[in-house]
């Protein structure tokens, strides 16, 4: 029979000395029945196994809390609210224990999202990105809690671009946003009001620079074709030059419903795994298109067949 060896020493950890705010944490988490702590509903079991290892000492020194704002600042620019990871003040342990749920729900927000596409997709075949609380909790207790934050979004130039488009679009919101019309289609060589129009709203989308100004600004020309052109591609519809109908109805989205729209992309795009292949083909299913990367460049870009509202195209 195989020899049994020694039964190993396990040191027990000191348990924290009575009145203090670590005796606190760990009566506060102690028992079975639902944490609510500030009107929130906190995990227990993922606290308990958090702060145990750490003799149930408070992280949330006032350098940490003052890095962990400096974090939320930038909240909005990913499409989150702020005050929905915002901490009361109350008693010592609580709002220690307030602070660290605030703190995971923000990581796990830009780490994978809030929401699974799964939950809501038939066809979705993607996982979204791995979250550790341990590593996240330790990452705070042993750095810089805002550059531990930032590390976990996305940081592909696409996600980027979203966030400088929802500054763009929310700062345009409380301005006046004038509905375009035109009985036919505009095209380069055309002249009028409704091309001054045209001009005024794609520099205020970013599509034209406002510093560039034309001999006749109610002139369709080169540069604004090139502008449609860019507005098309970038929103998916068939790339002409010309305003149509649909370029004309995507031109008068009002900028609160673009801004909702780019913060529900910044949320999927959370929801997907890091891909940092320099080779690949993404494909664009809104778009219809597929795009080849070669050093992390797009070379090429191809039309491809996607589903329809009844038969989705799958994710994978």
């Amino acid at each position: 029979a195989p020899k049994i060896g020694p039964n190993p020493i396990v040191t027990a950890r000191p348990a924290p000395a009575p009145g203090t705010p670590a005796a606190a944490i760990r009566d506060a988490l102690s028992g079975s029945a639902p944490l609510v702590l500030g009107g929130h509903a906190l995990d227990r079991a993922t606290l308990n196994a958090l702060y145990e290892p750490h003799g149930f000492q408070p992280i949330w020194t006032e350098a940490r809390q003052a890095s962990f704002r400096r974090a939320l600042d930038e909240a909005e620019s990913h499409g989150l609210d702020a005050h929905s990871y915002a901490v009361p003040m109350t008693q010592v342990a609580s709002r220690e224990l307030l602070l660290t749920d605030a703190y995971l729900r923000y990581a796990a927000a830009l780490a994978h999202g809030r929401v699974s596409p799964k939950d809501f997709e038939t066809d979705w075949r993607i996982d979204p990105p791995a979250f550790n609380a341990n590593q996240v909790f330790n990452a705070a207790v042993n750095g810089d809690v805002d550059k531990v934050l930032a590390a976990l979004a996305p940081h592909e130039p696409e996600y980027e671009r979203l966030r400088e488009a929802l500054h763009r679009y929310t700062a345009l919101d409380s301005k006046a946003w004038h509905v375009l019309f035109s009985p036919t289609t505009v095209q380069l060589g055309d002249h009028g009001d409704i091309v001054k129009y045209l001009r005024d709203r794609l520099i205020a989308e970013g599509y034209l620079d406002a510093a560039v100004t034309p001999d006749d600004p109610t002139a369709f020309d080169q540069t604004l074709v090139d502008a449609v052109t860019k507005f098309q591609t970038t929103h998916g519809l068939p790339v002409d030059g010309s305003v149509g109908k649909l370029t004309l109805a995507a031109l008068n989205v009002s900028p609160a419903l673009r801004a909702r729209q780019i913060r529900w992309n910044l949320e999927r795009w959370r929801s997907l795994p890091r891909i940092d292949a320099a080779a690949r083909i993404e494909v664009n299913a809104p778009a219809a298109q597929a795009v080849l990367f070669a050093d992390g460049e797009p070379v090429r870009v191809m039309r491809a067949i996607v589903g329809s509202a009844i038969h989705p195209t799958p994710v994978l």
